[in-house]
């Protein structure tokens, strides 16, 4: 009897232990992707960074440039950047859907630009693009340059307009058509 209870005992403790033990496998796999993670967001920030660098430096280059066009313009990227890394933390953390970060981007033009832009729509269509952070980021980059350049230049007298940006998407490439 006494040899039961301690098998019992002794089964129990073993249940126990190989429980805690899975247990403590599971935690070390979070941890380990939670470090990932967490390296992979630093590499993204450090990347924009530079990528911020970098455009400042561009703005710099240019002679004829107002210094308040240029601090606008900046901050604009500097927005789109945030933006695509918005998207990231809400979406699955590796891609980018490219028609809400064009809406997102088009949204934070509109908001800075010096001419009437509520007379001037933006109308975002075409396939759904899932385009990883790097391509996203330089993409959007590229679209702020676009609908930066048709509200300040396009449109830059008044008047009411549509810029119409349609993605479309074959197996080997993605296209966006701007009009």
């Amino acid at each position: 009897n006494q040899d039961r209870r301690l098998a019992a005992m002794l089964a129990d403790a073993a249940g126990v232990a190989l429980e805690n033990a899975t247990l403590y496998q599971a935690e070390r796999e979070r941890s380990c992707a939670l470090t990932g993670l967490l390296q992979e967001a630093n590499h993204r920030i450090r990347n924009s960074l530079q990528t911020v660098a970098g455009l400042l430096e561009m703005e710099l280059d240019e002679k004829d440039v107002d210094a308040t066009e240029a601090l606008r313009r900046s901050i604009d990227r500097i927005h789109t950047i945030g933006a695509v890394h918005g998207l990231l933390t809400r979406e699955n953390y590796r891609s980018i859907e490219m028609k809400e970060s064009a809406r997102r981007i088009a949204d934070i033009v509109r908001h800075s630009a010096a001419v009437p832009a509520s007379q001037i729509a933006i109308a975002v269509s075409g396939a759904r693009v899932m385009l990883e952070s790097q391509k996203a980021t330089s993409l959007s980059l590229a679209l702020n340059e676009l609908i930066q350049n048709a509200l300040y230049h396009g449109f830059k007298n008044g008047g009411k307009g549509t810029i119409s940006i349609d993605f479309t998407r074959s197996p080997q490439q993605v296209a966006v058509s701007y009009t």
